[in-house]
């Protein structure tokens, strides 16, 4: 069957494949601060050293008080409650810090600037009011979820002060977390959350960016908990419960078995929905080091599949995502061939023996599909 299509859809069609990549990454040490060494890392290669950046100097300076506020974000593990304190008591209220990560290079602070100048007559005016500008290199961006999405150029940021009790304070901090490249190369890496497919018959790893340590269970559920992008073009569902309903930790007990709760009662879910959710939440948890179990617990009910309250973290394989099932497939000398434990072949069937030129391909237990030359016809 061959189907001609628009330069939209085939974008559309080629979408679903999702490719994660690695990002390697050195240790560093901060410039300022107190610093500690841990004895070892989580196994994801990121830096150990922990930093606790200072709070506001008395009397700083608005420049000061800009520098120190961009450090404070660079605390690890990551709070926000050092940064909160260079913030005016009512912008400290209303910062959205969870609403995504922008990652940063070369900031450059310039000099104060006011709309209040000094005259003649009045030469120790005192100012209450300024602005200090950032210049940036833009690197990267998350957004609340932690997907990422590459930046370039430069752009400018700028910071509004008051006087608070006598001391520079900032009352526009931007939505979400503003870090150094240093850092996210630091200590953040790709992670895998999982969906289902439209038809809930299959799981799809969508790849975000989480940062690592003791929080990392929380950071993923919390992500998955966000659900699927808000895009009616979107071919993923979720059975995971809303954000708002689940418990703020995710705790590691000393027996390997985590905690995941929501407020939600699950036994108003059916059968079917429940190991939906539970199959969504264990597989993303697969990549947390020392998790063996996981418990799911909704309102006053308890999921327990198979008479077990602590789910194994290798169950629910049957929704594995394809990609689990160790197979790769190209387009090799016109033909599509299946590469699976370092062995290629032609798969079995008419596209093995004569692809028509394709030269996109993608590939699922119901067939394969193919942008045929030209880039204007779909061959399934």
């Amino acid at each position: 069957m061959t189907i001609s299509l628009t330069n939209g859809a085939i974008k559309r069609l080629c979408a679903v494949a999702v490719a994660t990549v690695g990002l390697s990454a050195c240790a560093g040490i901060p410039t300022s601060g107190p610093v500690t060494k841990v004895a070892a890392d989580s196994g994801f290669g990121q830096s150990t050293v922990l930093y606790a950046p200072a709070g506001p100097s008395k009397d700083g300076s608005p420049q000061d008080i800009v520098r120190g506020y961009l450090d404070a974000m660079l605390a690890y593990p990551m709070t926000t409650g050092t940064a909160s304190a260079f913030l005016t008591p009512g912008a400290a209220r209303q910062w959205h810090s969870l609403a995504g990560v922008r990652v940063y290079s070369a900031p450059q602070v310039a000099a104060p600037v006011t709309s209040v100048p000094r005259s003649a007559d009045q030469p120790d005016l005192r100012i209450d009011h300024v602005s200090v500008r950032v210049s940036v290199v833009n690197e990267s961006r998350l957004n609340e979820q932690g997907r990422y999405t590459g930046m370039s150029g430069n752009s400018e940021i700028t910071f509004r002060l008051s006087r608070v009790g006598g001391q520079w304070r900032i009352n526009n901090p931007q939505d979400g977390l503003l870090v150094n490249r240093k850092f996210f190369t630091d200590y953040f890496r790709p992670f895998n959350i999982y969906m289902f497919d439209r038809p809930g018959k299959r799981l799809v790893p969508v790849p975000v960016y989480v940062a690592v340590g003791d929080q990392l269970a929380t950071a993923l559920v919390t992500s998955l908990a966000r659900g699927p992008a808000p895009d009616p073009n979107d071919t993923m569902r979720s059975y995971v419960p809303e954000l708002k309903t689940l418990r703020p930790s995710v705790p590691l007990t000393n027996d390997g078995i985590t905690d995941v709760e929501f407020d939600e009662e699950f036994g108003n879910l059916t059968k079917s929905a429940q190991d939906h959710l539970a199959a969504q939440i264990v597989w993303t948890l697969r990549q947390v080091p020392d998790i063996s179990a996981v418990r799911l617990v909704g309102g006053t009910t308890a999921l327990s599949p198979s008479g077990l309250t602590a789910q194994p973290i290798g169950s629910w394989g049957a929704y594995g995502p394809s990609i689990a099932r160790g197979q790769a497939y190209a387009l090799s000398g016109n033909r599509v061939i299946e590469i699976d434990d370092g062995h290629a072949a032609p798969v079995v069937g008419p596209w093995g023996k004569d692809a028509r030129g394709a030269r996109l391909i993608a590939v699922s237990s119901n067939g394969i599909a193919g942008v045929l030359a030209g880039g204007s016809q779909v061959r399934v």
